[in-house]
């Protein structure tokens, strides 16, 4: 996958540990590209 094409990456969860199992590689992956990473939590 090529994570830097996708630009900007954000994530909308409901609950806090929704993140961690479900993108956390990809948004990690992301950061240390320089991409910019928004982690959102509406609980």
């Amino acid at each position: 996958m090529d994570v830097a094409a996708l630009g900007t990456i954000l994530g909308i969860w409901a609950h806090p540990d929704d993140d961690i199992y479900l993108s956390a590689g990809i948004m990690a992956m992301a950061a240390r590209n320089g991409q910019r990473v928004v982690d959102v939590t509406a609980t």
